[in-house]
């Protein structure tokens, strides 16, 4: 059974309820004494560690020599006034950084003026016949692409022609004019 699984799952269910309610309670009981026990180990291995860390600071204090925690919480009197100014410095370049980033801002913002409040204008999509540029093919798979579409545009093109004028004369091969046998004369 995985730990990452549910309780229950994998359980028959043709199992009376009780013993399933036994076989949930002894996974949650295995589940928390793994749980318990590495609780356990992580605990004593922090122990071990302090101990290891607090041998290791006597045994340089034991050689006269300065343990790392001693050297960081030194305070030296010619020190501190040089400290004290290299932070004063650093805050400072801070803050003249900050300063200069936003007076850039404000110049940009005068520069570019925000857009008129309102709602956005309403979007328009134009959709058209894809059109086919001449430099897109440059190697000779692009070219025979390229050759192929604009053949097929054609025969689509005369297609639709052809279609047309059929349309056309299917539509006018009964008009015979304004009235039969009249015939317009131009005036003089």
């Amino acid at each position: 059974m995985s730990e990452t699984a549910p309780p229950g799952w994998g359980i028959a269910g043709q199992l009376p309820p009780r013993i399933q309610r036994r076989m949930i309670a002894a996974e949650h009981e295995d589940r928390q004494a793994n749980r318990d026990a590495e609780t356990e180990a992580a605990r004593r291995h922090e122990e071990a560690y302090n101990r290891h860390l607090a041998a290791w600071m006597a045994s340089t204090e034991a050689r006269d020599e300065y343990s790392p925690m001693t050297l960081a919480t030194i305070a030296l009197p010619a020190d501190d006034q040089e400290r004290a100014e290299r932070t004063q410095a650093a805050i400072q370049h801070v803050l003249d950084t900050q300063r200069a980033q936003y007076q850039r801002e404000q110049e940009w913002a005068e520069q570019h003026p925000a857009p008129p409040a309102g709602p956005p204008e309403p979007l328009h999509a134009f959709v058209a016949e894809p059109v086919l540029l001449e430099p897109v093919a440059r190697s000779g798979i692009g070219r025979a692409m390229t050759t192929r579409a604009r053949r097929l545009t054609a025969v689509i093109d005369a297609r639709k022609a052809l279609k047309k004028a059929e349309l056309d004369a299917e539509t006018s091969k009964h008009d015979l004019g304004l009235v039969d046998g009249v015939t317009l004369r131009r005036e003089r």
